[in-house]
């Protein structure tokens, strides 16, 4: 039995998965109204998977240990690794709204300094949204108040009345 597709977008995608032309299948998917539209949901499920396991207690970020041998401990560089193996998709996001393509192109070809300049504002910007998702993942928010308080001249610790 032979089937006839009639839509041209349609036929674009079955032609592009025969010849194996992926990036071919990618685009035209994308073009698809109802297929994009899948796809997002798909990629928003897989981000809310990685969040939830970023924020959940039995194996908690970076970004939840909040003590004071913890804080010491923390790195950007360190948080951005953490991204990368456990919630790439989320990472991948912020690295684009953080980083543009043309100096993305630059970090791959190996200029490694480029890339650790870029751990600080993509570990900011996780950890202000899984912040506002969870409370608790605020790692960052502690070292800034740390850092306020000792470049302010504070010395020690005082009661409120």
């Amino acid at each position: 039995m032979n089937k006839v597709i009639q839509n041209d977008l349609d036929a674009s995608i079955v032609k592009a998965v025969a010849s194996r032309e992926y990036s071919g299948v990618v685009n035209s998917l994308w073009k698809h109204p109802t297929l994009k539209s899948e796809i997002m949901n798909r990629v928003n499920s897989e981000i809310d998977k990685e969040c939830s396991s970023l924020c959940s207690q039995k194996e908690p970020s970076i970004l939840r240990k909040t003590n004071a041998k913890q804080l010491t401990e923390f790195s950007e560089r360190k948080c951005v690794e953490e991204l990368k193996t456990r919630a790439p998709t989320l990472y991948g996001c912020i690295r684009s709204v953080t980083t543009s393509s043309k100096r993305r192109r630059k970090i791959e070809k190996g200029s490694n300094n480029d890339e650790q300049n870029d751990a600080a504002p993509i570990s900011l910007a996780a950890s202000i949204l899984l912040k506002q998702r969870c409370p608790e993942m605020s790692a960052i928010a502690y070292r800034f108040s740390l850092g306020v308080l000792w470049h302010s001249g504070a010395k020690k610790q005082v009661p409120f009345s």
